[in-house]
């Protein structure tokens, strides 16, 4: 765990560790939940606000495999 979290200290800016997060839940995302548990303060800046909005704002130059949470029409309330 430490050479990833080492990994993620090394980029250079929030939107290059969010990318970093992101690479890393896709391939292996206990890892990821285990290093985001044990650095929670740190990287939830990451995660969430501000940088997701960046990220939003540059997601066609940056499009990476999407992840979302899909409803169905009968589960709405």
């Amino acid at each position: 765990m430490n050479r990833v979290y080492d990994g993620f200290r090394n980029a250079s800016t929030d939107i290059e560790k969010y990318l970093f997060l992101r690479a890393l839940q896709d391939r292996n995302e206990t890892l990821f939940y285990a290093l985001l548990s044990r650095h929670i303060e740190e990287m939830t800046p990451i995660i969430y606000t501000p940088t997701v909005g960046k990220a939003c704002q540059e997601f066609s130059h940056r499009y990476q495999k999407a992840r979302g949470l899909y409803i169905t029409e009968d589960k709405r309330r």
